[in-house]
């Protein structure tokens, strides 16, 4: 697909109206990788647009451990993307959300859904499949050629549950992961409470498929 930017208009927002993909910027400054600009047009976390100008570690600051265990990763990882070869990784997380795009105060959006859903799970506690949603965010890197910046997008999907119902490998891994993670990594999610939702109905699906 062939896209002209209009050069009378901000490109990131132009590109905000056609691709399903928030966008920022990263160059480094002074040493520093520094976020240079962002679209905030489709995730969650209106933090996209508040990361505009300080280094890029400010951005993680609310991920438990993220700076300390991955931060020098993610110098390299930067440093060393080409033009030619962009980079790709996912994360996920479970939400009573099924929207996409929270633009006001998302996490209270997200305590009023969790309650309502609580509520319903506490009655009919099969439910989990079809009152819980898997959030993916697909996020790439590319290089581009003529500022050096790093061009960082994501895209955000919401699937239900019950969508990896037949899925073995998919209920094994999340299971694992609901089961591992630290209480601080849980409640960055917003997932502590789901997780003691969630774990019976990941079992017993694998257990319908043993069988």
């Amino acid at each position: 697909m062939t896209f002209n930017l209009n050069s009378a208009s901000d490109p990131l927002l132009q590109l905000s109206r056609v691709i399903e993909e928030d966008f920022m910027l990263i160059q480094e400054v002074d040493e520093k990788q520094i976020i240079t600009a962002a679209c905030n047009a489709y995730s969650r976390s209106g933090r996209l647009l508040a990361s505009v100008g300080p280094a890029l570690p400010w951005a993680h600051e609310q991920v438990p451990e993220f700076t300390e265990i991955l931060g020098s990763r993610i110098d390299r990882m930067l440093a060393t993307v080409h033009p030619d070869t962009p980079c790709e990784r996912f994360n996920w997380l479970l939400t009573p959300v099924s929207a996409i795009f929270v633009p006001h105060d998302p996490h209270a959006h997200t305590a009023n859904a969790l309650q309502k859903v609580l509520i319903q799970l506490h009655t009919s506690p099969e439910r989990p499949g079809e009152l819980l949603w898997i959030g993916v965010e697909r996020q790439t890197l590319s290089r581009l050629q003529e500022s050096n910046a790093v061009a960082f997008s994501i895209h955000t999907f919401r699937d239900p549950l019950f969508s990896i119902a037949t899925d073995m490998a998919s209920l094994r891994g999340m299971l694992t992961l609901l089961q591992t993670y630290s209480p601080q990594r849980l409640q960055y999610s917003e997932m502590e409470q789901i997780k003691d939702c969630a774990i019976p109905w990941l079992e017993s699906m694998m257990e319908c498929g043993w069988s």
